[in-house]
């Protein structure tokens, strides 16, 4: 029987760092290496407010590296989309997680 998490963590990346926050180290990576090969056009990248995000390294790596706009949200502007969290982004990605869960149950039937 294939080991199916080699075949997972090659197509996965996961980062750890000192505290829970994204860290201008994890921040540049993603824009750089995972965010970048999805830009084939004009685009805009909302975000908020923490300091990696907005720092003006940031806005040059967007602007200069990727040819896209990053805009912040107005400031506190986080709490007003937090229903989104809970309304929206919560189900879809229970729904997401069980269709995975059954597409790999699936696969793992079919190869046994």
């Amino acid at each position: 029987m294939k080991d199916s998490r080699r075949d997972f963590f090659c197509r996965h990346f996961y980062t750890v760092q000192t505290k829970a926050w994204m860290d201008s180290r994890v921040w540049k990576f993603y824009l750089r290496t995972l965010l970048k090969q999805h830009i084939t056009r004009s685009s805009l990248l909302l975000v908020d407010n923490l300091e990696c995000h907005v720092s003006g390294e940031s806005e040059a790596i967007m602007s200069e590296e990727l040819k896209a706009v990053l805009q912040p949200l107005p400031k506190n502007a986080t709490s007003v989309c937090q229903p989104l969290d809970v309304g929206v982004m919560g189900p879809l990605k229970a729904k997401l997680k069980s269709l995975w869960l059954f597409e790999n149950s699936t696969a793992t039937t079919a190869q046994e």
